[in-house]
C-alpha cells in the first residue's frame, strides 16, 4: 500500500504560526489584527495563508506585535518572547538581523545555491544565533556565513 504524506513547506509553517500567535494575542478575525496595528489587510492575510513570501522586516514587526519571538515564527521554538522575559538584556539586534540577511542571500548566488533549495530568513536566524553565541566580530561573521552555507550546499541534492 502506498501512503503519501503532505508536507508542508516552511512558507506555509511559518503561516500557521502567525494565525496561532494572532488568535492568541486575542484577535480573532485578520481584518480585526491588521486594522488595530496599522498593516496592510492583503498582505498579512496573504502572508498568513501562505500565499505571499515574508521579507525580514515584517517578520520582526508581527513578532513585536503578537509578542513571540522571530525564532518561534520561523522554527516554532521558543514560542513567547515573554519566555525571555527572565534574560537580562534580551534584545534582537534588527539590523544585524537584517545584514546577515542580505549577506545570505549575496553569498548564496556567489556560492550556486538555488534560491529554491535554501530558506533564507531561517538560515540569517541560525546565523545570528550563531554569531551571537560566540560574541564574534565581524570578520568572524563572514566566517560563519561562508561555512553555514557551504555545508547547507553540501546538503543539497542536485536537481
Amino acid at each position: 500500500m502506498n501512503q503519501l504524506h503532505f508536507m508542508k513547506t516552511s512558507k506555509q509553517l511559518i503561516a500557521d504560526r502567525l494565525c496561532e500567535a494572532r488568535v492568541n494575542a486575542g484577535y480573532k478575525f485578520t481584518k480585526d489584527f491588521a486594522s488595530e496595528n496599522s498593516i496592510s489587510y492583503t498582505t498579512y492575510s496573504q502572508h498568513e495563508k501562505g500565499k505571499r513570501s515574508i521579507k525580514p522586516e515584517a517578520l520582526v514587526n508581527y513578532a513585536e506585535v503578537l509578542d513571540v519571538s522571530v525564532e518561534w515564527l520561523i522554527t516554532g521554538q521558543s514560542h513567547s518572547s515573554a519566555s525571555f522575559s527572565n534574560t537580562e538584556n534580551y534584545a534582537i539586534d534588527t539590523n544585524l538581523l537584517l545584514d546577515i540577511y542580505d549577506q545570505v542571500q549575496r553569498m548564496s548566488e556567489v556560492m550556486g545555491i538555488d534560491k529554491e533549495s535554501l530558506n533564507q530568513l531561517k538560515v540569517s536566524c541560525q546565523i545570528y544565533n550563531s554569531f551571537n553565541t560566540c560574541n564574534g566580530s565581524s570578520v568572524g561573521l563572514f566566517k560563519i556565513i561562508v561555512d553555514h552555507l557551504t555545508e547547507l550546499k553540501s546538503e543539497i541534492k542536485p536537481s
